[in-house]
Parts: C-alpha cells; sequence; structure tokens
C-alpha cells in the first residue's frame, strides 16, 4: 500500500454509518429510498484502471509506477537515501550510471496512455528492486469474467447502480521477476484520476470490480493487493486497502495510517455463514468486488470510526463456482473493517485512484497478474 503518496443482495445489512450487521440506521444521515427502502444510488464518477480510456468526467489517466530503486544521485549519493520505510533497494530505477556502488538497472517494459517511468515507491511495500518488471494497460485479450461483471444491477445494495461491466481494450498485465539473492520486493501502480470538487466531495460510496489472474501462487511471500484512495478537498485522505495471503487462503483489510493488516471475513448472503477462508488457486481467473462507504462529516478530526468497507462479492470464474456476496466483518470487532481517514496536506485533491499490488519474497521466481479493473464511484 502506498504510504507516502498512498454484490448482490444484502439480506443482512446497509447499515452504513455504524458498521452494524442490521437494515437500519446510518447514524443519523438521511437518504433517499426507493422500492423496497434501498437508498438510491447517483452515479458520479467512473473509470477503468486497466484501459487507456479517460475517465466518465473526461479527465485523462495518471498512471504511475513504482518499486524500491535509486531514481537519481547526487552528490555521488543514491536517492532516495534509506530511511524507515523508504528503501532504493539494490538497482536503478534508470540507466543513470553507477552509483554510490549501485550499477544494476530494472528491466522495464511498460505501454500505455498515462504512464510514467519507474520510480521509488517511498514505503510502497517490501525493500529490494525487482530484476525486471512489466506494466501495460489497454490490451485487447476479452475479459474472462465478462459473465460476472456484465451481471446487471446491484440488486439489494441501492436502486440505479449497476455493475460496470466489460470495457473493450481492457488487458493490463503487470509482472516482476524477483533478484535471486535481494528478494523482497513489489510492484505498485496506482491509476489516478482527477475531478471536480463537487463530484469528488459527493463521492460517499464506490465499488471497485477486479477480474485477476494470478501466475504464481506458491512462491514464498506473495500477496496481492487491490486498493482505492481518495482526497477530498479538504486534504481528508480515505484509502482502503484489500490484501490476499496464499499463505493462510485469507483475505486482509488496511486503511491508510494502520498500523498492520487484519483479517477480514463475509458472512455470506442468505445463509448467514462466516466464511474466512477462500479458494484463490495459480491461473484461475478470479472475480472479486469491494465495496466503499464514508459517513457524512467524516474527517480526519472524527473521534470515531466512519470510513467503511461493507461488503464484497467473490468468485472462481474458471472453476465456474457459484458468486459469494456480503457483508464484511472485523472479527476483532463484530463490525464493518472500519476507520478514521488521515490528514494529507499537500497531496493532489479531488483525486480519486485505483492501484494493483504485488509482493513477493520469493528468489529469481517471476508473478504476473492480468488484471480487467473498473471503478464505479456514487452518491447516496
Amino acid at each position: 500500500m502506498e504510504r507516502i503518496r498512498q454484490v448482490i443482495s444484502l439480506a443482512l445489512c446497509f447499515a452504513l454509518g455504524h458498521g452494524q450487521f442490521s437494515q437500519t440506521g446510518r447514524g443519523g444521515g438521511a437518504i433517499a429510498t426507493g422500492g423496497g427502502g434501498l437508498p438510491t444510488a447517483t452515479v458520479v464518477l467512473t473509470f477503468d484502471e486497466s484501459s487507456n480510456g479517460n475517465a466518465s468526467n473526461g479527465d485523462a489517466p495518471n498512471k504511475d509506477f513504482y518499486t524500491n530503486c535509486v531514481e537519481t544521485c547526487p552528490a555521488g549519493s543514491p536517492s532516495p537515501a534509506n530511511s524507515g520505510c523508504i528503501s532504493h533497494g539494490h538497482a536503478l530505477c534508470s540507466a543513470i550510471g553507477t552509483c554510490g556502488g549501485i550499477s544494476a538497472v530494472v528491466s522495464v517494459t511498460q505501454s500505455g496512455t498515462g504512464t510514467h517511468g519507474l520510480a521509488n515507491g517511498r514505503c510502497a511495500g517490501g525493500t529490494e528492486a525487482p530484476d525486471a518488471m512489466t506494466q501495460t494497460f489497454g490490451g485487447a485479450t476479452t475479459n474472462p469474467c465478462a459473465a460476472a461483471a456484465n451481471w446487471g444491477g446491484a440488486t439489494g445494495v441501492a436502486n440505479g447502480l449497476n455493475y460496470p461491466g466489460t470495457v473493450a481494450n481492457s488487458h493490463e498485465v503487470v509482472s516482476l521477476t524477483a533478484n535471486g539473492t535481494f528478494t523482497n520486493t513489489s510492484y505498485l501502480g496506482p491509476a489516478k484520476f482527477t475531478a471536480t470538487q463537487a463530484i469528488i466531495d459527493s463521492m460517499d460510496s464506490w465499488l471497485d470490480s477486479t477480474c485477476i489472474i494470478v501466475s504464481n501462487t506458491t512462491g514464498n511471500g506473495i500477496h496481492a493487493e487491490l486498493d482505492e484512495n481518495q482526497t477530498l478537498s479538504t486534504d481528508d485522505y480515505f484509502g482502503p486497502g484489500h490484501h490476499f495471503n496464499w499463505a493462510t487462503n485469507k483475505w486482509y483489510f488496511c486503511y491508510q495510517g494502520c498500523s498492520g493488516w487484519k483479517e477480514m471475513d463475509v458472512v455470506q448472503d442468505g445463509t448467514g455463514i462466516t466464511i474466512t477462508t477462500w479458494s484463490f488457486p495459480t491461473n484461475h481467473a478470479i472475480w472479486v468486488v469491494f465495496f466503499f462507504h464514508r459517513d457524512a462529516g467524516c474527517t480526519s478530526s472524527s473521534g470515531a470510526n466512519c470510513e467503511w468497507m461493507p461488503r464484497m462479492c467473490y468468485q472462481d470464474v474458471t472453476a465456474g463456482t457459484a458468486q459469494i456476496c456480503g457483508a464484511l466483518k472485523d472479527p476483532t470487532t463484530g463490525t464493518w473493517p472500519g476507520a478514521i481517514p488521515v490528514h494529507k496536506a499537500g497531496f493532489t485533491i479531488n483525486e480519486q485512484n485505483t492501484q494493483t499490488q504485488i509482493d513477493s519474497n520469493c528468489a529469481s521466481c517471476t508473478v504476473t497478474f492480468d488484471i480487467w479493473k473498473s471503478f464505479v464511484g456514487y452518491h447516496l
């Protein structure tokens, strides 16, 4: 998770405001309701991380590319300097010449609209650079999760809310090949879009629909991370992170500013069964949707949790298993995973992003993510 910058029926809940598993109460906030007492969603921003297209408001993509590497060499010293969680690793981001005894250069394959050259992620994850990295957007390969992604309205969540469907030319490929000795590495790729203050400040909810195929799930320390981040005009920064660990077969959550990853479970719609582990096989197409909501008046000065991960859906499309949807639960608190946003003065305001991260700690291994990811931001 970038620290320094950085569903289908709701039988159990939509208690936005307190993270409780009930059908009533949003901390006193009134919302518009439609048929069946559901809130009415007004969609205000959509975009696709994986394509080369603009957001629905016309803003062009701005896509960063991070690992732990040397960016520059002022006075012969690698920069950024190693400090705390910031590490420049053992390799150069680009061919700037030997610096402080470091001469290896990360081999980069990159293409797509709005991309930027490889840079240091400054606490993005791990401590080292991989030998090689790939970041490409806008491929023609069809989304293998099309049936799930086009399933229609997000029934039970809100009236007027649909899944984003499939987008042509939206195949994203990201990968890293780890060094044989310096193994603790990561790839981080945020896709950022800016909008008006009116759009971003009104966007109190979103869904992030991802189809992902992972080529290597057995190597040491391999994790997948799927995040979103939002910066309001007040410099309040909302950053829900979702992390899958194949060593435990569990999903974990962490918001910006958190002290560590925590397990999150799903209370399945209809059955009420709590699901704690998931099947995520190598080379299977997995469809996963995460939902987010922030309460009215939620700021970094709030005295209690006011941003929430209320819900997710999951399906192993390759295996043909049924979709599983339900309320997310922090097993420690028994409520939705929640937090208080952080204050990030100086960050780009009125910005929304999604991001994908690979973590790896295996020698000379290659990890590739094939991704089709779309975002729908809305107001309740």
